[in-house]
């Protein structure tokens, strides 16, 4: 196991900016991940960290050792990679032990290893294999296992589940789960899939144009994003997003979409008139069929409804915005499509942003 330092990391192609100013500390044994959307930089800072890119500035401290410099060989690193890239030749076995044949351990040693990490991994009955022979959950274990056999300091997962199908995906993360559990190993993983993050990660980074634009537990991400790009990013559906305007310092008071008014949940100093925006996530969302109920802040029509067996979600069109808006009804209540209905929330739920995107906090 090992911690790292990431200091004013910075990286650079052809004069093009596309890691800026990382400050990173990971902890002895943690599982970090990194998200953000295609382009973000993610996968770059991991090629970075494992070695496999060059660091334009900055400095990458392995255990308090400058690694800037260092081959990959010498960093004790191990990388898993979307693509399982086995050897078709290979059977299971060999495909494992391969790394450790080139670094010069024993038969003895080597088998002792490889069915060590196929015993972890739940894959011994398929060591005699070829990867042709084996499910898209088999190759990833497999993938996964080569790494586990080099004993490294830290393992370097860059999308591993990417090309696995949805039922599939939700196993392996618990399967990876696990294995950092049982490992107790520092783990650096990288995906776009927020599911993937939420459920995996101690703590996320989030990352949008080359900057970290917040680092936390996922809770944290969820429940106090600090900008309208994390909160629009987790969470599933996306949050509900209205443009306010405040109209009253003295609360404060802001008008939504021009047909109700919210006092706000927080108090803060700002110009009257001036544009924010309220995010409310769709599970603190509320409809009634009375659109009369003394409640009701403005009336919606249901577009799309979709069961989902624990919840309903319903995608509402307001008449101030393009955008629908989304609700989770945990009561799984019998709406149906073109119904109007009056919605409500409320105001401690609510998250609050300037026009910069900023979250206004308490």
């Amino acid at each position: 196991m090992a911690a790292l330092e990431l200091h004013q990391i910075r990286k650079e192609y052809d004069g093009n900016v596309v890691l800026n100013d990382i400050n990173l500390h990971i902890e002895n044994g943690e599982l970090l991940v990194l998200l953000g959307p295609s382009g973000c930089g993610k996968s770059t800072l991991l090629r970075m960290i494992a070695g496999l890119d060059d660091i334009s500035s900055g400095e990458l401290r392995i255990d308090g050792r400058l690694a800037n410099h260092l081959p990959p060989a010498k960093r004790q690193l191990a990388m898993v990679f979307q693509s399982y890239a086995l050897y078709p030749h290979m059977s299971v076995f060999d495909n494992m032990a391969f790394s450790l044949k080139m670094a010069g351990n024993s038969a003895a040693q080597i088998r002792e290893k490889v069915h060590a990490a196929a015993e972890t991994l739940q894959i011994s009955h398929l060591l005699d294999r070829l990867p042709k022979a084996l499910s898209g959950g088999q190759r990833q274990r497999v993938a996964i296992g080569r790494a586990i056999v080099r004993e490294p300091s830290v393992f370097l997962f860059d999308e591993p589940l990417s090309n696995l199908d949805a039922s599939l995906r939700g196993q392996m993360r618990v399967e990876l789960a696990r294995l950092h559990k049982k490992l107790g190993a520092t783990m650096i993983y990288v995906t776009h899939d927020q599911v993937e993050a939420m459920t995996l990660g101690q703590r996320i980074v989030v990352l949008n144009q080359g900057k970290i634009e917040q680092l936390g537990t996922p809770a944290q991400l969820y429940r106090t994003p600090a900008s309208l790009f994390v909160a629009r990013f987790l969470g599933m559906p996306a949050i509900n997003c209205f443009s306010a305007q405040l109209m009253s310092s003295d609360g404060p008071v802001l008008r939504i979409g021009g047909h109700f008014l919210l006092r706000s949940p927080v108090v803060f100093t700002s110009s009257l008139n001036d544009v924010l925006t309220v995010a409310v996530r769709p599970e603190h969302m509320r409809l009634t069929a009375d659109t009369d109920y003394e409640m009701v802040m403005f009336s919606a029509t249901v577009t799309v409804t979709e069961q989902l067996g624990d919840c309903t979600l319903l995608y509402l069109q307001v008449p101030w915005q393009e955008e629908c808006i989304a609700v989770r009804d945990a009561q799984c209540q019998s709406w149906q499509t073109g119904q109007t209905v009056g919605v409500y929330f409320d105001a401690e739920h609510c998250l609050l942003f300037d026009a910069a995107g900023q979250r206004i906090a308490p």
